[in-house]
């Protein structure tokens, strides 16, 4: 049985996913690239943040956190998980990355 070649893949333009969003969310290209470079961001911050030490961003009974330490902005989701883990650690000697 004769093989078939895997079909080609070419990346897409690079504003193509960004157009598309920007169409289909009415929010626009240069709006949904905004809120990418944002969330690419935050993201640094968490990951080079060596101790994490969340509280509210509001009192306004949101949901969102901040970390004190590089400003990184999570829901209280991530918080819940990041403490769990952090207790985790601590029941592992050597295995801790941070003290709450």
């Amino acid at each position: 049985m004769p093989q078939t070649a895997e079909p080609e893949v070419s990346a897409a333009p690079a504003g193509s996913v960004a157009q598309i969003l920007g169409k289909v969310s009415g929010l626009g290209e240069e709006t949904v690239r905004e809120i990418w470079d944002n969330v690419q961001a935050n993201r640094r911050k968490l990951d080079n943040c060596g101790f994490h030490e969340f509280v509210r961003k509001d009192n306004r009974g949101t949901r969102n956190y901040v970390c004190k330490n590089c400003g990184g902005e999570v829901d209280a989701g991530f918080v819940i998980a990041y403490k769990q883990g952090v207790g985790h650690g601590h029941r592992y000697p050597g295995r801790e990355t941070a003290l709450i």
